[in-house]
Parts: structure tokens; C-alpha cells; sequence
């Protein structure tokens, strides 16, 4: 699928969820619920913010401004989408946001103490994820630090998925990301060194979610407990790469010396 069939494709669908959205990750569905919250948490949490500026593209809704908020007063916050009702729905000022992509970005100068793309890569091309990071050299503070998530392409949850997926557009359904005709992209932590290899350094990889499907929608207490329990006994990353369908990495340039 070529790039710009498939930005309009992401974008509609994220439109026409738009209003729902948020409340998907309420606590009225507990797995969604602990997969953002821990998705959040880990990605905010070896941080200080305040008197920071950041940079949040793929921001949705801003979840990540309103978790920040909550502990932070003063803090910079800015947020991309390429879904304006997504932004629409945020409650963020008009002066917060920029709808479209990175390559109309149109501060083409600043720089930022903090950029996340949380939940985006999904929808890169390995093409699209190197222009991603081409922008965040450019927009990246001298002592800054990115923190990207990825699919893992590695995970018993991916695999799991393929062919739901596979199953659910044969069948037509079309309520979720898995039931779309865009591409979904996935990444192995390998392939994600690789990548950033050339001009960043990887500072901490976190791997995230260890519940598997059906069970995590089947049974989602039980499973958010099994989740805890592994993340908490198994420190093998081998083990944790299998285990675990997303992580993030946090990642500086290569010439700083920031500590995490």
C-alpha cells in the first residue's frame, strides 16, 4: 500500500473512533485500561518534566498531557495527529496542536526536551519510522531523550494476532485496528537497534503487556494478574521478548551523555 493510501486510511479510522476513544481505555475495560496505563507509566515515569518541553506526534486525544498533568504544573506540551477529530476531542488549546504529518510540521526550529511517538509506529514503513527519526534528530534538545513504542514482531501475541487479523477482514469486520485494510507494521527490539543504530543511542528498552489473546479479553483480571507476576519474576530478555506484545525503547543522541 503506498504511503499516502495509507496515512488517509489510519486517518479515517481514528476519526470516525474519535468520540469513543478515550473511553475504551476507561477502567470499564480493564485490559485496555492496564495496557495504556502501563504503557504510560513506563514511558513517563524515569523522568522529571517540569519547567520541559515536549513533543507528543500520534497524540490522539493527548492522553499523555493529562497523565503528565496530574504531576507536573509546569510543562510544554505540544501534540501532532494526523486525525484532526482526534485533536478535536483532546480539550487541548488550538495553540497545542499541529494537524498532519511530520513533513508539514511547521516549527521548523524548535527543539524539544521530550518527544514521544507512543502507539504510532504500528502504522510506519520502515521508510516512515526513518523519517520519523530523521525529524527527531532535528527536533531533539542536545540533552533530549525520544521514547518510541513498537508492536513486537517477536511476541506470542503478535503471532496470535496474524491470524486474528486474518480471520477478521476475511469476515468483514471492521471495528478495529485489526479488522482494517492498512498495513500494520511490527518490529523485533533487533531490527528497532538496527535502525536507530546510526545516529542514536538506545538508553533502556522496557517491554510492555504480557497477557495474550483470548484470554486478556476472556478473563482480564486474571490475566492483568499473570501480567504482573511475569514482568516481576522473569528478567530474561529473551524470555520477556516472547511474552510481551509491545515495548519502548528511550533513545539520545549519540553525541550526550544523558543520564536516564
Amino acid at each position: 500500500m503506498k504511503k499516502k493510501e495509507q496515512q488517509q486510511q489510519v486517518k479515517k479510522f481514528f476519526d470516525d473512533i474519535s468520540a469513543d476513544y478515550s473511553a475504551k481505555y476507561s477502567t470499564t475495560h480493564p485490559f485496555l485500561s492496564y495496557f495504556f496505563q502501563q504503557r504510560l507509566s513506563e514511558a513517563t515515569t524515569p523522568f522529571s518534566f517540569e519547567k520541559k518541553s515536549i513533543l507528543d506526534i500520534g497524540a490522539g486525544p493527548a492522553p499523555l498531557f493529562y497523565f503528565l498533568q496530574k504531576k507536573t504544573i509546569d510543562l510544554q506540551y505540544f501534540a501532532t495527529d494526523l486525525a484532526p477529530n482526534m485533536l478535536e476531542v483532546s480539550g487541548l488549546d488550538a495553540n497545542q496542536y499541529f494537524v498532519g504529518t511530520i513533513s508539514e510540521f511547521p516549527f521548523l526550529k524548535k527543539k524539544y526536551d521530550y518527544i514521544y511517538l507512543l502507539g504510532v509506529t504500528t502504522y510506519f514503513g520502515k521508510k516512515e519510522l526513518d523519517q520519523h527519526l530523521d525529524f527527531i534528530q532535528n527536533h531533539l534538545s542536545i540533552n533530549g531523550v525520544a521514547i518510541l513504542s513498537f508492536t513486537n514482531r517477536n511476541s506470542i501475541d503478535f503471532k496470535i494476532r496474524q491470524i486474528v487479523r486474518f480471520l477478521t477482514r476475511l469476515l468483514g469486520f471492521k471495528k478495529n485496528v485489526m479488522g482494517q485494510d492498512f498495513n500494520i507494521s511490527a518490529y523485533s527490539y533487533n531490527e528497532v537497534s538496527q535502525i536507530i543504530d546510526p545516529h542514536f543511542s538506545i538508553m533502556k528498552q522496557s517491554f510492555l503487556n504480557q497477557t495474550f489473546p483470548p484470554f486478556s479479553r476472556l478473563f482480564p483480571k486474571t490475566s492483568i494478574s499473570f501480567a504482573h507476576f511475569i514482568k516481576k519474576k522473569i528478567t530474561s530478555p529473551t524470555l520477556l521478548s516472547w511474552l510481551s506484545s509491545d515495548f519502548l525503547v528511550f533513545i539520545k543522541s549519540k553525541n550526550t551523555s544523558t543520564p536516564l
